[in-house]
């Protein structure tokens, strides 16, 4: 796949996504430390002042947490208040472009080093939606590579961005190594690992909560995340 140019001054973002909601600002112009705001709405209103604005180009935003996190809610909620302050969005979820699962499965179903790696199709994520909207792109977007249910690799349905469009992308992994650079906002949602393992859906290659050793797949799988979110809080 094409990688797009980097951001100029991408900016990310810790949310503590659970009562007593607060924001860790992960870069050093802005101040690493805690914002304390006690309410989701405060912590919403202050990502959207963040998101910055092109009105000749695109904006990337990329909601990351782990399973079971709220990411599609957040990101939901984030394109919501964008679009009622006029700002034009477009919604990605990266549960759209999953490998088909003889790619997903190849290392087996409780690999956290394949749950991590073969996932997701990375390369159709940047083809189809990011490298469009880089700097210089041609906002030429398609929002879905796989359907989950029914395992089917998509073909592209090719739809055009307004000019000045801010997308929010939520999905797991998107502060991997091979995503770095691309956002102009990234958010990771941090919640505790024993609320996540109870929201966790069905439907995914991570594990259900159940026994012992799924947890650890889980655990396993959220240590290979961690190596990837640099400026994270402990």
């Amino acid at each position: 796949p094409a990688r797009p140019h980097p951001r100029p001054a991408p900016l990310s973002l810790v949310v503590c996504a659970i009562p007593g909601w607060g924001i860790y600002h992960t870069t050093s112009d802005i101040g690493r430390r805690w914002h304390d705001r006690g309410m989701r709405s405060d912590v919403l209103g202050d990502v959207a002042d963040l998101v910055p604005e092109r009105p000749d180009g695109f904006v990337l935003v990329g909601i990351d947490g782990a399973d079971g996190s709220g990411k599609t809610t957040f990101a939901d909620d984030l394109a919501g208040l964008l679009a009622a302050r006029g700002r034009p969005v477009v919604r990605v979820l990266v549960d759209d472009f999953h490998h088909p699962r003889t790619h997903r499965y190849r290392l087996g179903r409780e690999s956290p080093e394949g749950f991590y790696h073969d996932s997701f199709d990375i390369g159709r994520l940047l083809d189809d939606v990011l490298v469009p909207m880089a700097p210089g792109g041609s906002g030429r977007i398609s929002r879905r590579a796989h359907e989950l249910a029914t395992d089917a690799t998509l073909s592209p349905v090719w739809e055009d961005a307004a000019t000045g469009s801010a997308a929010v992308v939520d999905g797991l992994f998107l502060h991997r190594a091979e995503l770095a650079g691309v956002w102009d906002l990234s958010v990771w949602l941090a919640v505790p690992f024993d609320v996540t393992c109870a929201r966790g859906p069905p439907g995914r290659q991570q594990p259900r909560p159940g026994p012992p050793e799924h947890g650890e797949i889980r655990r396993g799988a959220e240590e290979i995340r961690r190596r990837a979110i640099p400026g994270r809080p402990g």
